[in-house]
């Protein structure tokens, strides 16, 4: 386990070469692009066009695939039960199956593009197309039903509204009003005598009146008639209310029928679905191919680029760009001090995953050491800790392992997956000695360590994994700063420390248990050898009575450190909270269990042991990451490193795949 040693690729071809040499990149998997700088004779193109065209093209696409996905389960959803249920089975399963990745080779994701007329022409325009007939018939149905409501109030007027027009000296009014009762409808009549007035009654708190008036009295009818909120009718219909709601009903059956056929031609498209995300992908792998493009240099014909490469891939990418072209110009050589190559570490599957953890950080720089070996094991040993239940252990574990077995996530997802596996593994671990069963105090395993009848001795042992921690990362930091060349900054800063806590270590052990009291005097030669040199060391780089000064101030640093080992307490806290909740959920369940209230007793010791899980887990997760973050990384840690990210062609539905001896390994 150790960061690979990088070779610097320099490159010089020709400008019709370079979509081909980047295409070839991407396959190869394994090349690091890095800007090039630009000098006096060569330049940078941007593709803004091609990138803004590129992303037009995806925006389309993914409206597409919106639109199929959701009408066609609305059109499963509105189907009979008669019909047969096989094809849609099918379809919705290509619909939810988002986390599958499509597996294709690199050669056939090439020719992706071939499909582009077929599918813009006959699939996404049609989509969209149909999409917006749909929309708008959808618009046309709301303005007819909101217009049904309005004529629905005149349905009682049997005449046509064309007909109801003044004549030379009488008046027609037609329109609603408040509620009226009956005495307000007489005392209407009795002042208007010589008016006709017909009140309606509807459905909707309104009356419908219908007056003719000679017109010389038709201001002071309509003034008597505002004072109940008087609203005039201005439906001009050659026919009555009721037959031009039955005309947009029909209108409205009409449009929803069409809908449905539009619905069906999306539905009989969802076989689509995988082409497109294809060729989805493909556009976000020209995109990315674009912005590679930004940062190679050209002159009139040439391309210049730069990039890293594992040394152990060296022969694997020259044989390539060898076959390639003849036109094309490289070299490679070993990176010099001053420069920062990315860092790829090759390590083991238990460490991998805990890599994560370091680069949420920072990632580890290329001249420094690797110790995500260290991160892991502390890592591993910590998460256990602070859960500390057999029981929520075995059902992480479990849950982790078959949601990467089923699921297949991405890289990034896996990874903390299998940091909360590990940890559920951990968890078990340290459930069997704090004898943590579901929180059960009875009838389970006896525990080596309780935390709630003798804290005192978790007490004891989180600080001294907290010392343990401390003191490793001060000898990592020593052996740093010995492969930097600082071997006096090694001992006088690092490993003086070190000396001093695990002197402090084997002083405790040898008064505590009689069995290792041969240890305490080599203990306390560990702390004064330690305390002296910080004394006579820490002020070195100072002058005259600053190095005094500097030496005393030295020895104040046992104060930060000792605060960094208090910080462990947070183990035993975690670990304790875990077990006090799982037991009152226990308890509360276990008074609904005895009497009628059985399955809710059941329910709440599952629900409460499962929030107890997740919010603890969250906790652990990050609690132990803080002290891997702070009280470890702060005492070797460099870190401000570049990762490794060959240009591989990133995607987004597809997974690319390649042959080898008729066997099909991912890239």
């Amino acid at each position: 386990m150790s960061v690979v040693p990088m070779k610097k690729l320099t490159l010089l071809g020709m400008k019709s070469d370079e979509d081909a040499i980047l295409s070839c990149f991407a396959k190869l998997g394994c090349v690091h692009l890095d800007e090039m700088e630009v000098g006096e004779h060569n330049f940078r193109v941007p593709s803004t066009e091609k990138k803004a065209e590129l992303e037009g093209k995806m925006q389309l696409i993914e409206k597409a695939l919106g639109i199929i996905k959701e009408e066609t389960m609305a059109f499963i959803k509105d189907k009979d039960e008669e019909h047969d249920r096989a094809e849609d089975t099918e379809k919705m399963r290509e619909i939810k199956s988002g986390w599958k990745p499509i597996e294709l080779s690199f050669e056939d994701f090439s020719d992706a593009e071939r499909d582009e007329f077929k599918l813009f022409g006959g699939v996404i325009d049609k989509v969209i197309g149909i999409k917006d007939r749909m929309e708008s018939l959808k618009d046309e149905i709301l303005k007819n039903t909101a217009l049904i409501n309005q004529l629905d109030v005149y349905s009682s007027v049997d005449v046509p509204f064309s007909e109801i027009a003044d004549t030379e000296h009488v008046s027609l009014i037609l329109g609603t009003v408040q509620m009226l009762n009956k005495t307000e409808v007489e005392k209407l009549q009795e002042k208007f005598s010589r008016a006709e007035i017909v009140v309606f009654e509807t459905a909707k708190d309104k009356s419908v009146v219908f007056a003719a008036c000679l017109k010389e009295e038709m201001t002071e009818l309509l003034e008597a008639l505002n004072r109940y909120s008087f609203v005039k009718c201005t439906f001009g219909y050659g026919m009555n209310a009721g037959a031009k709601c039955k005309e947009l009903r029909e209108t409205n059956e009409q449009m929803q029928g069409e809908i449905r056929q539009l619905k069906k031609e999306i539905y009989e498209l969802t076989s689509y679905i995988p082409q497109l995300k294809v060729l989805y992908d493909f556009y976000l792998f020209t995109l990315q191919k674009a912005g590679a493009n930004d940062e190679l240099t050209v002159t009139g014909e040439t391309f210049q680029a730069k990039a890293w490469i594992p040394e152990y891939e060296e022969k694997r990418v020259s044989e390539v760009l060898d076959a390639l072209t003849p036109f094309l110009y490289y070299y490679t050589e070993k990176p010099v001090r001053e420069e920062l190559p990315p860092t790829l570490i090759k390590t083991d599957a238990f460490v991998t995953p805990y890599q994560m953890i370091t680069n949420m950080y920072s990632v580890t720089n290329y001249w420094e050491r690797d110790n995500n070996r260290w991160v892991a094991i502390f890592y591993f040993l910590f998460f256990g800790f602070m859960l500390g239940d057999v029981g929520y252990g075995f059902l992480l574990a479990l849950g982790s392992f078959l949601m990467i077995r089923i699921l297949k996530p991405k890289k990034g997802t896996e990874q903390l997956l299998k940091i909360l596996m590990w940890g559920g593994v951990s968890t078990m671990f340290w459930g069997v000695i704090f004898g943590g069963w579901f929180s059960i105090q009875e009838g389970v395993p006896e525990a080596i360590i309780s935390p709630l009848t003798d804290p005192l001795t978790m007490m004891v042992l989180s600080i001294g994994l907290g010392i343990v921690h401390v003191t490793v990362g001060l000898i990592l930091g020593g052996i740093g700063e010995i492969k930097n060349g600082s071997v006096v900054n090694a001992v006088c800063d690092k490993f003086s420390w070190a000396a001093f806590f695990i002197g402090a270590m084997m002083y405790a052990g040898g008064s505590i248990e009689a069995s290792l009291s041969f240890l305490g005097m080599p203990g306390l030669v560990l702390i004064g050898a330690g305390l002296l040199t910080v004394l006579f060391t820490a002020g070195r780089n100072k002058k005259g009575i600053g190095k005094i000064i500097g030496g005393l101030g030295g020895l104040y640093g046992i104060i930060n450190y000792l605060s960094d080992i208090l910080s462990y307490l947070r183990l035993f806290g975690l670990g304790l909270a875990t077990g006090i909740i799982g037991m009152v959920f226990n308890q509360l369940g276990g008074l609904l269990l005895g009497g009628a209230g059985f399955l809710i007793g059941v329910l709440v010791l599952v629900a409460g042991h499962s929030l107890n899980l997740a919010i603890n887990v969250l906790g652990t997760f990050v609690h132990d990451m803080r002290l891997q973050h702070i009280e470890f990384f702060s005492k070797f840690f460099v870190g401000e490193g570049i990762a490794f990210t060959p240009f591989a062609g990133e995607t987004r539905y597809i997974s690319i795949v390649k042959k080898k001896e008729d066997k099909v390994v991912k890239v």
